[in-house]
């Protein structure tokens, strides 16, 4: 198993067994503004959960002494195998546009560049998570 695939069930623990985590139900950050489609009320609990939670991790990651996400390649395998995992156990099925309101998030926030992930970088994608939550649960 990649250390990715494994940081990936670790979330999914971390998601699903801490109690209710703190929602960015506040208002939205200030220098993001990211544009989410519809999600169904069932779902946007979950979801909002998964990104307030990878935005942690990818920050704690950093504080590591020996970091497993070291670039932004490495992050967008991670992202989307925990999305995966997330999607399966969770039965959230398929939002159309979805995919492409976060990959447009990402890219506009980051880049689409790889680049190493320095402490900038992480509270950069930390900030991004953190906006695809608040537009899940405000949007």
């Amino acid at each position: 198993m990649k250390p990715t695939q494994l940081i990936g069930l670790l979330l999914l623990g971390i998601v699903f067994f801490l109690p209710d985590s703190p929602r960015p139900n506040g208002p939205k950050p200030p220098s993001i503004t990211v544009v989410i489609p519809e999600v169904q009320e069932a779902r946007k609990s979950v979801l909002a959960d998964f990104y307030m939670a990878i935005g942690e991790i990818v920050v704690d990651d950093g504080e590591r002494d020996s970091p497993q996400l070291a670039d932004t390649a490495a992050f967008a395998q991670f992202h989307a195998s925990a999305l995966g995992f997330q999607v399966k156990r969770n039965d959230i099925g398929t939002v159309p546009g979805l995919a492409d309101a976060i990959d447009k998030a990402f890219f506009d926030n980051i880049g689409k560049d790889v680049t190493s992930l320095n402490d900038s970088t992480r509270r950069k994608v930390a900030e991004v998570c953190n906006a695809i939550a608040w537009s899940i649960l405000n949007g």
